[in-house]
């Protein structure tokens, strides 16, 4: 138990150098955990996560925050690469089937499963191959942008009556009259 407390509180001033602060900030802000610096350090997470929320708060919620932005960014981006995914990328000049090194990163992104078959004549011998390529839901997809981007908004507000403004224009109704009028008919709506 000794040897174990004297390990850990010698690792601990290891962490404590001032430049440590600034590569567990960076660390964690571009969509890591804490945890796995921890176990590449070899260091405990406990020793680490308390000395970070009690000398370095604030740079520790900010990196929280930013990893927070980070994660929705690419969350985002993913759904984009699903959602305008085109499969004319997956096939070559002359129709055939590309290499799947050859995708490109965004086409890659869309494809859930791909199925490979060889295609064997009646001795046995190999053909040809069959490819199977699944994708991820693009109408999901496509959903889940628009939503994002607030395209489809349930909370249309309703058409306001001009014609009850065209009606008071009469110079013997008050202001107060005005508004009062303009507010029950809103009302009623």
């Amino acid at each position: 138990m000794i040897a174990t407390r004297e390990m850990h509180e010698c690792k601990a001033e290891r962490i404590e150098r001032p430049e440590t602060v600034g590569d567990i900030v960076a660390y964690v802000s571009v969509g890591n955990s804490l945890i796995d610096l921890c176990e590449i350090w070899g260091v405990v997470y406990a020793v680490v996560s308390n000395w970070m929320r009690a000398e370095h708060k604030e740079e520790y919620e900010s990196a929280l925050l930013t990893r927070g932005e980070y994660i929705d960014i690419k969350i985002l981006d993913e759904v984009r690469k699903i959602a305008l995914a085109d499969i004319r990328s997956a096939f070559d000049d002359e129709g055939a089937l590309k290499d799947v090194k050859e995708w490109t990163a965004e086409f890659s992104a869309s494809v859930s499963s791909l199925e490979s078959h060889d295609i064997l004549s009646k001795d046995g011998s190999p053909q040809g191959k069959i490819k199977k390529i699944k994708f991820w839901d693009k109408l999901k997809a496509l959903e889940l942008l628009g939503k994002n981007r607030r395209l489809f908004r349930d909370d249309t507000i309703p058409p306001i009556n001009i014609n009850l403004f065209q009606k008071n224009t009469s110079p013997e109704l008050t202001a107060e009259k005005r508004i009062e009028m303009i507010e029950e008919s809103l009302r009623g709506q």
